[in-house]
């Protein structure tokens, strides 16, 4: 990485929290960090990082702590698992697929020994219990300076008893060796199941309608296709700038044969990895509702103002006044404000021809 992810407009915190979800979320392999099957990478690993070199741990673990959407999970413990093979970084100009041929091979390759297969097994962490962190004070220097890391440990587990710190982000892998194991499955569509998942809505552009219509909705890259617990008000809701909701239903999903499994995050976002082929078929969509942009134009301004001579007649410099003071400033929004209309275009499985606009009783 040469840069901090994020826009330059951004704010180091919000740069650095972008940094921090691509190399936890999908960057990890890419890199060259090691990461275990949970998702856990040492925090000495991250902070060695390049672009992440200025950061110190009470920094770091501010941003956990204040993250909106709790994207990251800090544990300190140790890993008893045995010592694991180095994982290689990406060579420069190394493609996907090279790169995956290479995984095949050497996964393929035979085991030459008890150790060999051994090192293949992963303990979970044990945690204990964590030292107190001073308030991350950005006036403070000497929370500015960090002494400078051990080298990177080219493997995960040995052994070890004395504690560290670990991280890894809540949610959002596109890291296929990441497993399930720390996320809730909700496998009984109860009083406790539904009150756990929500009311299952993601949040898209609605110019993906007709694709999605076509292919179901797909998780693409990614471990999981995301939900929201609610539109508005969840810790991590839809995108702010999602133009199309899609709500599921989960005794549906769990209906089907077999099951579509569903889970639930650390920071309460619903996860599902779809059927077999990663979707949801439009089939299975208990509601859609689009917002559409529309515009308003404003009530027409009179264009002369009342104005009489003593005689009875409007004289041009009064009519010219008159004009002067209707008339508004050139602002477009005096004269056209959008609005969104919310409609719902699919209901129950099938599609709602024309569009119901949506009520205060009906959504």
């Amino acid at each position: 990485m040469s840069k901090l992810r994020g826009l330059g407009k951004d704010d180091a915190d919000v740069r650095y929290s972008k940094t921090l979800a691509y190399l936890l979320r999908h960057g990890a392999e890419k890199q060259g960090l090691p990461m275990r099957q949970d998702g856990y990478v040492r925090v000495v690993d991250i902070l060695d990082e390049p672009n992440l070199k200025a950061l110190s741990f009470p920094h770091l673990h501010h941003l956990v702590e204040t993250n909106n959407k709790k994207r990251f999970v800090l544990l300190y413990g140790y890993d008893p698992s045995p010592v694991r093979p180095e994982r290689k970084k990406k060579q420069q100009g190394q493609t996907k697929k090279a790169l995956k041929l290479q995984q095949e091979s050497t996964d393929a390759g035979p085991s030459t020994s008890a150790s060999n297969a051994d090192s293949a097994v992963e303990l979970p962490l044990v945690p204990v219990e964590p030292p107190t962190i001073p308030a991350y004070d950005p006036e403070d220097v000497s929370q500015q300076t960090k002494p400078k890391p051990p080298a990177r440990s080219p493997t995960l587990g040995s052994n070890a008893s004395e504690p560290e710190w670990f991280i890894r982000a809540a949610q959002g892998h596109s890291i296929q060796t990441v497993t399930t194991d720390l996320l809730e499955p909700i496998t009984a569509a109860d009083e406790e199941g539904l009150a756990k998942v929500g009311e299952m809505v993601h949040g898209t552009k609605a110019e993906l309608w007709d694709s999605i219509c076509e292919k179901g909705l797909s998780k693409g890259t990614r471990q999981h296709i995301h939900l929201a617990k609610a539109r508005s008000g969840a810790t991590s809701g839809p995108r702010a700038n999602s133009s199309l909701y899609i709500y599921l239903s989960l005794p549906t999903l769990l209906a089907q044969e077999p099951p579509i499994p569903v889970f639930l995050s650390s920071n309460s976002v619903v996860l599902t990895p779809g059927n077999a082929q990663g979707v949801i078929p439009k089939e299975l969509f208990s509601k859609v509702v689009r917002l559409r942009r529309e515009i308003v134009k404003a009530a027409p301004v009179e264009s002369v103002a009342e104005g009489v001579t003593d005689g009875g007649q409007d004289t041009q410099s009064q009519q010219g006044e008159g004009v002067a003071a209707a008339m508004p400033k050139r602002d477009r929004k005096n004269r056209e404000k959008p609005r969104f209309v919310e409609e719902i275009i699919w209901e129950d499985g099938a599609a709602v021809d024309p569009p119901r606009l949506v009520t205060p009783d009906s959504n």
